[in-house]
């Protein structure tokens, strides 16, 4: 089993090593050496990190592709026992972007037959809770929450929260009528207001007026679990050194999020629903799973 960190500089993945430290806003701050000054010294957080370059990582899904394939190219064509009987990629969340996308384009370098280049067998696609196609899937707040509701007979929602968060979704120029602005067009600019306004006056909805755990709504909001015990057992410096880590592991990379907000690749389909025809047009097993526990 494989874990791959990606795009460039999120968890234990870097581009260019700095000494450097982060502050409560997140900022990836470059130090000019490996000294932690008295005014870094309050965050705890000294150092080292990746740049925080955007030219140096991907900054839309379709760029992240090519860079996951040579990746795999360099694992297997240096370690070939390890992927000798066929190849199976899981992902989550975002993973409903990167699994169809990644994995199309897998397929397509396969079918090109390059000199020196290893064959992915890829044999199955497991994504769960996939993040695919923003245009249904902010809908799917409002249906899950108010219209036709859930499950549980769970209604918090007043009125007056009802119909603005029906407006935000369904009101003219307001979610939909922008994310179909953002396939139609694929301007940048559109793409990254689109998902700005969905991601904070559809899905933020529930989580101000829920109560309610985004991932299981069993929980009270915030939810304790996962734990964040992980994040401080990686960055230990004798783990740290068992697993070859060269730089502080994170949790999230501003770097990445702030590029894939620039370019609104949230907001966008990036073809994953047609990937996922094609991986299954070529015998490829495609298994989606999702729950709101």
């Amino acid at each position: 089993m494989l874990f791959i960190d990606q795009p460039t500089t999120v968890g234990l993945s870097y581009s260019v090593p700095i000494p450097a430290y982060k502050d409560k806003s997140g900022f990836t701050i470059q130090l000019p050496n490996d000294t932690c000054p008295d005014y870094a010294e309050q965050y705890g957080t000294c150092g080292t990190y990746s740049k925080p370059d955007h030219a140096l990582t991907a900054n839309n899904t379709l760029g992240a592709a090519p860079k996951m394939w040579r990746t795999l190219q360099g694992f297997m064509g240096a370690f070939p026992d390890y992927s000798r009987n066929g190849f199976t990629f899981t992902t989550e969340s975002y993973g409903g972007h990167y699994g169809p996308v990644f994995n199309e384009y897998f397929l397509e370098q396969n079918a090109k037959n390059m000199s020196g280049a290893v064959k992915i067998d890829l044999q199955s696609v497991l994504i769960g809770n996939g993040w695919f196609d923003p245009l249904a899937q902010y809908i799917a707040y409002y249906n899950f929450s108010v219209f036709p509701g859930n499950t549980y007979d769970y209604m918090p929602f007043n009125a007056s929260v009802r119909n603005e968060w029906y407006n935000n979704l369904f009101g003219e120029g307001n979610c939909v009528d922008m994310t179909k602005e953002c396939y139609k067009t694929g301007q940048n600019s559109i793409c990254a207001r689109a998902d700005d306004f969905c991601a904070n006056k559809v899905e933020n909805m529930y989580d101000i007026y829920s109560g309610r755990d985004e991932y299981d709504v069993r929980e009270l909001d915030p939810d304790p679990f996962p734990y964040g015990y992980f994040s401080d057992y990686l960055n230990l410096p004798d783990v740290q050194k068992a697993i070859g880590a060269y730089q502080n592991f994170s949790t999230s990379s501003r770097t990445v999020s702030s590029a894939f907000a620039n370019t609104g690749d949230d907001d966008r389909e990036s073809g994953t629903i047609e990937a996922c025809q094609k991986l299954l047009d070529a015998g490829v097993q495609v298994m989606l799973y999702y729950g709101d526990a």
